[in-house]
């Protein structure tokens, strides 16, 4: 009988085989090699050097309780996550910011040049300014916001939205420096990707935002002031355009001012239309036109008021203030508005 021959494997899967941890794998030898060396004499260019990067300046995470703020800096990309119940300070400009899984916090943002991305958040209160504002899977959230083109909220349920009234040292400039403008807003509709049947999953309110003894404690603390009459950001009133007569006075960059002399002009004309006891300020815009589009306009940047209130009354504050506004003819009101309408299009 043939002798049977077992062949043992070179390697058994019950065996553990020593292997080293993923730092070990991915270790430089300290000892420096000849090579190693004559790279050093090399001369190194710009784009050879690469500064280290702290996180932590891109990052706010677990904060639980208490307040956190980030002073003014950078116009860089913000994260917060896995925050609650917490005041969290934004006062600084931003390239985009992204909010998840944060509970039952109260967050204020500066201007964001960018989009500000909420996910997976519940009973959060925010005021925000940006470019863009998209939500995912939220639940229970205010926002006071001033936001350049359409919110777009998806999988989220009961959201208020509040027009934002806000100021603070250094804001306007935050405002100039992120691309946006006090004077355009897209607070009218608000694009919902799920909708429910039978309901909606948000709301929006004129009215300012209501916030608690805690919440304005902590907005006095860190100098900000969310009084309407001390608001950056004009206020605005809901209009019943049937029985009102409105006009549009608007304004252009005169000779020899800046840009920031422009915003800050039309900014005490806005305030004046509001301490005018029969006018109200329906809405504010801040458009480009073109060559084409400036036909009873002139060309170039526009800010214009729309103003609920008699003729005579809206003429003699443009007579009384001297700020450098034109009433709009009233042949040219309804263009005008056909006008704003195609520019707010553009921005959804």
């Amino acid at each position: 009988m043939a002798g049977i021959v077992f062949m043992a494997p070179t390697m058994f899967c019950c065996f553990k085989m020593h292997r080293r941890s993923r730092a070990d794998r991915y270790k430089v030898d300290e000892q420096e090699t000849k090579q190693d060396a004559e790279k050093k004499n090399e001369p190194q260019f710009s784009w050879d050097k690469r500064e280290d990067v702290d996180m932590q300046r891109y990052l706010i995470r677990d904060v639980q309780g208490g307040t956190r703020v980030r002073q003014r800096g950078g116009k860089d990309p913000l994260q917060i996550e896995n925050c609650s119940n917490a005041n969290i300070v934004i006062l600084s400009s931003t390239a985009s910011l992204t909010i998840d899984d944060c509970k039952q916090c109260f967050i204020i943002i500066g201007p964001c040049a960018g989009s500000v991305f909420l996910r997976d958040c519940s009973d959060c209160t925010i005021l925000c300014a940006c470019q863009q504002l998209r939500t995912r899977d939220c639940a229970r959230i205010e926002l006071a916001l001033h936001c350049a083109t359409q919110p777009i909220i998806e999988n989220s349920t009961n959201m208020v939205f509040h027009p934002l009234v806000i100021n603070y040292p250094g804001f306007r400039e935050e405002m100039a420096l992120a691309g946006l403008s006090v004077f355009h807003h897209h607070g009218k509709t608000v694009h919902d990707f799920t909708p429910s049947k039978g309901s909606s999953n948000y709301k929006i309110s004129p009215d300012p935002l209501s916030c608690s003894a805690n919440q304005m404690q902590c907005v006095h603390e860190n100098t900000i002031t969310i009084e309407a009459a001390k608001s950056a950001i004009p206020v605005l009133h809901k209009v019943d355009y049937d029985n009102v007569e409105k006009h549009h006075a608007y304004s252009t960059i005169q000779n020899g001012e800046s840009e920031s002399e422009f915003v800050e002009r039309c900014a005490d004309f806005g305030k004046l239309i509001s301490m005018t006891h029969r006018l109200k300020l329906a809405s504010t815009h801040d458009i480009m036109l073109t060559h084409n589009e400036a036909i009873f306009l002139p060309e170039g940047r526009v800010i214009s008021f729309e103003i609920i209130g008699s003729e005579q009354e809206v003429g003699q504050l443009l007579h009384d203030t001297d700020l450098g506004f034109t009433l709009l003819l009233q042949e040219h009101q309804s263009a005008f508005d056909a006008l704003l309408t195609a520019k707010e299009k553009l921005n959804e």
